[in-house]
């Protein structure tokens, strides 16, 4: 494992270079670092936490209708003119965020923080592997996703001393131009300098690619899109309620950002082991793991206990996505071929991110208009995610492409 990662760093540095930023880069448009400012942008906007759900489940799904849009032009544009799009918009946002007055400008901001951040920076990075990688494609997707537990490791403490030294506002404008002064050039120089890779790492076209048309026919695409989904949303989920979660069960709200490391840590370690993995043994086993490590996350929300409880839901679920990051991108590379793979992951963004959108709405509709107790809901969600688990094994009898 230790070789193959050696080998593909040396000959393609400068590629994961660029692809690597821009995981990393996505931070301040993910739901773990914007959940942290929740309670301070109601109160700078003077909206209900209930509402902000509204707003936030609102732009994630609008953004998400335009990620199969911005995937094509992944898949025929140059990848530079790609990431000055992604990074100016993705400024722009953060931004328009930091100067808001106004649940309208908040909303906008929060669709293009969405829309770029958790959206095409990521889509672009994880496309240009799947295209650029063939032979050990999965642990080059490792690779490019440690851009994810790298900036959960990293960019929580960055927004709390910001926050702290300079307030919300100004800790989301430094954000901004962290994307343009450092992002920007730093993803550019990867791109320049990526050419001088070995021919051989590089994946020529593939014959079998399939288009989005045959992609959608798939009877079995609905199912692997619901395997692929629960990850995300459910991560969400957990990450959007964090507090309130360490407020009902009583621990020190001091030690989420330990348990974020702790998260972040596994979800590291998770996607070094995940990707060369499936490169030995195949799909169906890290699929089935990944799901079922959910599943268990969630169930261990619903119960009694000390902090450490909320150490290891966290771990578990830092297991889940560590593996999952990888793992599905290889899987859309192995069912559907790398040609279309950017406009086809775009459309599996819709589903998945709107997951994300609908997820933090959803339960809080439970939690206030319904009055489910947190811990039942959480509940009924992982023994149906549990289930879910139990599909991979299922489909490897089925669909010869698994195995």
């Amino acid at each position: 494992m230790i070789a193959s990662y050696y080998q593909l760093l040396k000959s393609s540095s400068y590629f994961f270079l660029f692809s690597i930023s821009g995981v990393f880069f996505s931070a301040p448009g993910q739901t773990f670092l914007v959940s942290l400012a929740i309670p301070d942008i109601c109160l700078m906007v003077n909206i209900s936490p209930l509402f902000f759900a509204t707003l936030y489940s609102s732009a994630t799904l609008l953004a998400s209708l335009l990620l199969p849009f911005i995937g094509k032009r992944i898949d025929i544009l140059p990848a530079q003119k790609v990431v000055y799009f992604n990074a100016f918009f993705f400024a722009m946002a953060l931004t328009i965020f930091a100067i808001s007055t106004h649940w309208m400008s908040l909303f906008f901001a929060l669709f293009l923080m969405r829309l770029f951040g958790q959206g095409a920076l990521t889509l672009t990075a994880t496309s240009h592997t799947i295209k650029c990688f063939s032979k050990n494609r999965g642990s080059a997707l490792s690779i490019t996703q440690l851009g994810y537990p790298l900036s959960e490791f990293i960019f929580p403490s960055i927004y709390l001393f910001l926050f702290y030294w300079v307030g919300l506002r100004w800790a989301f404008l430094m954000f901004a131009m962290a994307i343009l002064v450092m992002y920007l050039p730093i993803s550019i120089l990867g791109l320049k300098f990526k050419k001088r890779q070995p021919l051989s790492i590089i994946n020529q076209p593939s014959a079998t690619s399939k288009t989005l048309k045959c992609v959608l026919r798939d009877p079995y695409f609905p199912i692997y899109l619901l395997i692929s989904s629960v990850p995300p949303i459910m991560m969400t989920a957990a990450l959007y309620f964090q507090v309130e979660i360490f407020n009902l069960k009583q621990w020190p709200i001091t030690t989420i950002e330990t348990a974020i490391f702790s998260y972040a840590l596994l979800k590291f370690f998770s996607t070094i082991i995940f990707g060369p993995l499936i490169d030995r043994i195949g799909i169906v086993i890290p699929l089935t793991v990944l799901t079922l490590s959910i599943g268990v996350a969630t169930l261990l929300i619903s119960l009694k206990g000390t902090v450490f409880l909320g150490y290891l839901y966290y771990s578990l679920y830092g297991i889940g996505i560590g593996a999952s990051a990888s793992t599905m991108s290889y899987l859309w590379g192995l069912l559907y071929g790398s040609n279309h793979i950017g406009e086809i992951k775009g459309v599996i963004a819709i589903i998945r991110n709107g997951g994300t959108a609908v997820s933090p709405i959803l339960f809080s509709y439970f939690l206030y208009a319904k009055h489910i107790a947190m811990p039942s809901l959480f509940l009924y969600a992982g023994v149906i995610i549990i289930f879910i688990g139990l599909l991979p094994m299922c489909l490897s009898y089925l669909d010869s492409r698994l195995t």
